[in-house]
């Protein structure tokens, strides 16, 4: 198990980021298929600006320490034993 993966951050290459996007391009598909409401932002060049409501919320996101900030190694204090 990850043989394939970059030994170090020098290694790592495009093709490596490109099999990402393809992913979540496939699992946004399976989303849509389902009904569910998504905006693609994976791979393609838009034919229409992002909406400013979008980018706002993006923006707005970013900016919310409560969606910005790291993770503890060892987990979450609560609910470690």
């Amino acid at each position: 198990m990850g043989e394939d993966l970059p030994k170090s951050i020098n290694d790592f290459t495009p093709e490596h980021l490109e099999f990402q996007m393809f992913v979540l391009d496939e699992l946004a598909d399976e989303l849509l298929e389902q009904g569910k409401d998504v905006l693609k932002l994976t791979i393609g060049v838009p034919e229409l600006p992002t909406p400013k409501p979008v980018l706002d919320r993006i923006v707005g996101a970013l900016t919310d320490p409560d969606h910005v900030r790291r993770v503890y190694p060892e987990g979450l204090p609560e609910l470690r034993e």
